[in-house]
């Protein structure tokens, strides 16, 4: 919720997610791809938004392999890992692929059989500040889910510490993505471009108090929803002087826009959705909630840097976000529409670098989006 994350350029915090505000899923990353990772601690800079008020990592694959990977791992409890990636000269640019394919099931009485696949193409023209790409990502996994257990359950002799009590507790996620990003550098200027679209789907089904509200049917549930995701961002930045002191300004526009249909919470058995009897023999419907989601966002940023001394900058910035949330829901009094923009000031004092050491005096306000 409070931790930005993005891959390539497109967000990955998931807005109003079925299973939490702000999910943030990176099994879909191929690890040995990744050519750089960028952070940033708390809300002080203005080009961070919604879930960055504890800071934010910026993450994106290579555009160039220096030689082909063919790698196979095999390990405990049936563990199978592939990896293929490279790249290739195609006319003036460079095609990078990469392909993971990995199976699991851990210690558990009940296999998880766990099986994860992960796509990367990437097309590319330049260098990141100069230059663009194309990518293309894919990923699918599933499996037999792992949950939590009652001591007493084991302290019984009913199941074993590796047993469990709903074998049909499960997990099906998917990601398919297509981005791109741009930039252009001169002397005097920077300007950035991406945009991306996402497409993703998941299904939970999980047991927290097993049979405590239905004792003959069992608790379990399913957290179900079906996303798309389309964004864009932009930048531009330009280099100069101010009373003979190096500065830079910048000014940013950032839009997402997630239509979620379904976002859905159902009582099941066995993974399927159906009413059960409660403890005092009441029929309760499968559909505890069944939601269709429209959620928009536009920002604005501006940011100055002046290097007032060799051993001391500073950093102002304002950010404005405005938001516009769209809900038809099975429960009427959650359906509604509702808009709300939000102004945050952004400033820090930078002080060195001594003995390869710098202090920082920071402030800024921030947020997160509710679901």
């Amino acid at each position: 919720t409070d931790f930005l994350t993005t891959v390539g350029g497109m967000q990955v915090n998931q807005r109003s997610h079925v299973h939490g505000q702000g999910y943030t899923d990176l099994n879909f990353l191929i690890p040995e791809l990744l050519g750089n990772v960028r952070y940033k601690k708390g809300p002080y800079s203005a080009e961070e938004g919604d879930f960055s008020s504890a800071g934010a990592a910026y993450l994106d694959y290579v555009r160039i392999l220096p030689k082909t990977i063919a790698e196979y791992t095999i390990g405990r409890f049936g563990y199978h890992n592939i990896l293929l990636a490279g790249s290739t000269k195609i006319s003036n640019g460079n095609l990078l692929f990469g392909l993971k394919l990995k199976k699991y099931d851990g210690p558990w009485d009940v296999k998880q059989n766990f099986r994860n696949f992960s796509l990367v193409t990437r097309y590319s023209k330049g260098v990141p500040d100069n230059g663009f790409e194309v990518t293309v990502m894919a990923y699918k996994a599933d499996g037999h889910a792992t949950n939590q257990v009652a001591q007493r359950a084991i302290d019984s002799g009913a199941i074993g510490r590796f047993g469990s009590l709903n074998s049909s507790d499960s997990i099906s996620t998917s990601r398919y993505s297509l981005s791109s990003q741009w930039a252009r550098k001169s002397e005097l200027s920077l300007t950035r471009a991406n945009a991306y679209y996402v497409r993703s789907e998941l299904e939970l089904n999980s047991d927290f108090t097993y049979f405590l509200d239905f004792p003959t049917s069992g608790d379990q549930i399913q957290q179900k929803e079906d996303r798309n995701t389309w964004g864009f961002n932009s930048s531009h930045s330009w280099f100069g002087n101010f009373s003979n002191h190096e500065m830079e300004n910048t000014v940013g526009l950032q839009m997402r826009y997630d239509n979620v249909n379904p976002i859905g919470l159902f009582r099941t058995l066995g993974g399927v959705p159906t009413a059960k009897l409660d403890s005092s023999g009441n029929l309760q419907p499968g559909i505890v909630r069944r939601d269709m989601l429209n959620e928009y966002n536009v920002s604005f940023y501006a940011e100055n840097r002046i290097q007032w001394l060799p051993w001391f900058r500073s950093v102002i910035g304002v950010r404005n976000d405005f938001y516009h949330f769209d809900v038809e829901s099975s429960l009427k009094a959650n359906s509604g529409k509702k808009s709300d923009n939000m102004v945050s000031p952004k400033l820090a004092f930078v002080f060195g670098p001594w003995a390869k050491t710098e202090f920082y005096l920071n402030g800024g306000g921030g947020f997160h989006s509710n679901d």
